[in-house]
């Protein structure tokens, strides 16, 4: 082809996006398949009581598709973070399907109260998940707190920290003295020392480390600060890494004094950036 040739005509725009779909489609039917062998491996692990995670596998693996996307002519960096989205979605499924639960652990009765907002919803679902009764109690509901944690073996609190120790007394005398209380506040040794005081259950403290708006409870992070009760501590350790959470434990003073620096600096920085703004005088569409 001589230097003046015109280049060669292009197909119409709607052909190559049609041809795009069309490899999107496969490539989607190729994930079904890979994610349909990751419930037979689910189901091998949970036979041979296997952790969901291996971290050597994972290496191996993406060391592997990089080697083949540079191969191809690919970018290994944007291979790499696809198959690590691709990884956690397997071990979001192989959570899901209960691997690391137990075989012997026993369903029990869960009461979220607080159960209709943001984290309590999530909570409850996490306990639906792994095969718990749960009962839910809120404002809405026509069972009381009361009532719900009569019936219940484990009594989660999820409302508003600033009515968290109020319901801790409110419900704690009618938890079970076989039973466990727990709360979800981001800070811990006020409702540690409420929640002792108010029952002779088992208590623990937990703070997850997550909104109720993530997409997957994968890798989310959760502490757990002990109160009373290793037995049922041990239990709620089991079912939080059943789920795929990754548990961190502490007690009540250490965590409230590492919250109080992560929040107090997360707030100042808003603080800093806003004052900065607000002084400058920056136009708004410039800024943004």
């Amino acid at each position: 082809m001589s230097e003046t040739s015109p280049p060669p005509p292009s197909r119409p725009i709607e052909a190559l996006r049609s041809q795009i779909d069309a490899l999107d489609h496969e490539i989607l039917q190729l994930l079904a398949q890979r994610m349909a062998v990751v419930e037979e491996l689910a189901a091998h692990k949970r036979e041979h009581a296997l952790r969901v995670r291996d971290a050597t596998r994972e290496r191996t693996l993406i060391e592997d598709r990089r080697q083949q996307a540079e191969k191809l002519g690919l970018s290994a960096e944007i291979v790499e973070s696809l198959f690590r989205l691709i990884m956690w979605a397997s071990r979001d499924l192989q959570a899901s399907l209960r691997v690391e639960l137990p075989f012997n652990m026993e369903p029990k009765v869960v009461a979220v109260v607080g159960g209709h907002g943001g984290i309590g919803r999530r909570m409850a679902q996490l306990f639906t998940d792994l095969g718990h009764t749960v009962l839910v109690s809120d404002l809405d509901t026509a069972m009381t707190p009361e009532q719900a944690a009569a019936q219940a073996e484990v009594t989660l609190i999820c409302v508003p920290i600033t009515a968290t120790e109020d319901v801790i007394r409110q419900v704690g005398p009618h938890v079970p003295e076989h039973g466990l209380l727990m709360d979800v506040t981001s800070i811990k040794q006020a409702p540690l020392a409420a929640m002792l005081s108010a029952t002779k259950a088992s208590v623990l403290g937990t703070h997850p480390m997550f909104g109720p708006a993530v997409h997957s409870l994968q890798g989310q992070r959760i502490v757990l600060c002990p109160g009373r009760g290793e037995a049922w501590a041990e239990w709620a350790r089991q079912v939080f890494r059943a789920r795929g959470l990754v548990i961190t434990d502490a007690d009540a003073e250490e965590h409230d004094r590492a919250m109080a620096l992560v929040q107090v600096l997360t707030h100042v920085q808003t603080q800093v950036l806003g004052l900065t703004l607000a002084r400058l005088g920056p136009p708004l569409a410039e800024s943004l």
